[in-house]
């Protein structure tokens, strides 16, 4: 009862801060959240599996020029700009981590950070500065107000946080991660298919 009570307090609290902040202060809060979200992430790749990955930055910079890009250059709505900014980065992070992933150790954190570095230099090179606009960046006002893009973190935080919460209590998934933290050759092997037995 005093869970369900703390909890009920804690979201009554998040819904009323947009209302008693002002706008520095509420995209102070939307940034903190973002962030949030970002460590979930990193969470489960560092802290569940224990690979160092100095990339991801990298592939949370990618899926944000897709998004403003998707919007500003070909008029998609910033909903479903999101969509296609997570789908294009979990297929570039497959095709990435089949090599990459038989890697271990300094070697794995070496590769991922060769592979942002060159993401970046890729980004505000004179071949993609007609999409990317190079160094000056892409001006883009978001159609949502602060507070809607407050109460849109809010929820992406909660919503990744409960999944997260649900991977880690559950024994497959717990051991599984557990098993590749604690053992390399299992780690190298995460990106093998599986080889079938001949009848």
């Amino acid at each position: 009862m005093h869970r369900l009570l703390g909890l009920v307090a804690l979201v009554a609290l998040l819904l009323a801060l947009p209302q008693v902040l002002n706008d520095y202060h509420v995209q102070v809060l939307f940034i903190v959240f973002l962030f949030i979200v970002l460590g979930y992430g990193w969470n489960i790749l560092s802290g569940f599996t224990g690979y160092i990955n100095f990339g991801y930055a990298g592939f949370v910079g990618l899926g944000a020029y897709v998004t403003v890009i998707s919007v500003v250059d070909f008029g998609i709505p910033w909903y479903a700009a999101l969509v296609i900014a997570g789908i294009s980065t979990a297929i570039i992070g497959t095709l990435i981590s089949a090599p990459i992933l038989r890697l271990d150790g300094a070697y794995f954190a070496i590769a991922m950070l060769s592979l942002a570095t060159a993401g970046q230099l890729a980004m505000s090179s004179d071949y993609l500065t007609p999409i990317t606009r190079g160094g000056s960046g892409i001006s883009f006002f978001p159609a949502l107000s602060y507070t809607e893009q407050y109460y849109l973190a809010v929820v992406l935080a909660v919503g990744v946080g409960y999944a997260t919460y649900r991977l880690a209590k559950s024994p497959a998934d717990s051991d599984c991660w557990r098993s590749v933290r604690t053992n390399s050759s299992r780690r190298r092997s995460a990106s093998r298919p599986r080889e079938r037995n001949s009848p």
